[in-house]
């Protein structure tokens, strides 16, 4: 992770920037130390759901995948697209990231063949954003999360310490809608680029798992490298993620170590 300097303004103020940036980074690791010891074994547990939103006015929508991954103070939080609330995910129009955690009163995370709610998360944590289609160049801007509570079916990931770099052999956790059982296929993959800003992954097959955005991806140790937000040729085999270091970058913005 990157300590940036800010440029101009009084030393202290620089000073200040810098240890913010470099204070983020430590905690990152602390974190990472203490996810660790939630996942299970490689691919194992119930780690992906379809979120089910239920809005304040009454209405609901269901699109997509949705996981959780465990935060300071052992909390556990849910993260999807923003781009599933928009014309992408056949949602009628935008909705206004500020406005999300004004208009959404919980969210279900039912299981892949959305017969059960596996858990229910509350409170919308994030009020920035941007859905991919508006191409802000950092697809970690594609992003919403939920209070989850301390106990839930969902499988807590860890997110990846460091940006998964090229080569690495990744897992995207996902199922058809279709599917005749709960349990999560796995689209093995090799990282082919890898930025801050994405991370873009050749599967070893065609992903043909619609809906899949927001479905994790996860290396050998079954640490989250990042999350699906799109596909890039027509064959679904390159696929496009935010990266769980940008991940952690958003969440840390918003809600601090806490």
């Amino acid at each position: 992770m990157r300590c940036f300097l800010q440029i101009g303004g009084p030393a202290t103020k620089r000073q200040a920037t810098f240890v913010h940036r470099c204070t983020a980074a430590m905690l990152f690791g602390l974190l990472i130390a203490v996810a660790s010891a939630v996942s299970t074994s490689a691919y194992g547990g119930t780690c992906v759901g379809v979120p089910l939103f239920h809005f304040r006015d009454g209405s609901t929508f269901i699109v997509g995948k949705a996981f959780a991954v465990r935060w300071f103070g052992n909390r556990n939080i849910l993260i999807c697209p923003l781009h599933l609330l928009g014309p992408a995910g056949g949602y009628p129009t935008y909705v206004d990231p500020h406005s999300v955690p004004d208009l959404i009163e919980s969210v279900d995370v039912m299981d892949l063949q959305k017969r059960e709610v596996l858990t229910t998360a509350h409170r919308g944590l994030l009020r920035t954003g941007s859905p991919v289609e508006h191409r802000s160049g950092n697809l970690s801007d594609d992003m919403m999360a939920f209070e989850l509570p301390a106990n839930t079916a969902l499988t807590v990931l860890g997110l990846a310490p460091q940006l998964a770099p090229v080569g690495t052999k990744v897992r995207v956790l996902t199922k058809a809608n279709n599917s005749t059982s709960s349990e999560a296929d796995s689209y093995a993959g090799t990282v082919q680029h890898s930025s801050p800003n994405g991370i873009t992954v050749r599967l070893d097959q065609s992903l043909d798992a619609f809906s899949s955005s927001g479905s994790p991806v996860v290396n050998e140790k079954n640490e989250l490298v990042g999350m699906l937000v799109g596909t890039g040729d027509d064959a679904r085999t390159i696929i496009n993620l935010a990266p769980s270091t940008g991940i952690y970058q958003r969440l840390y913005a918003e809600m601090g170590a806490k």
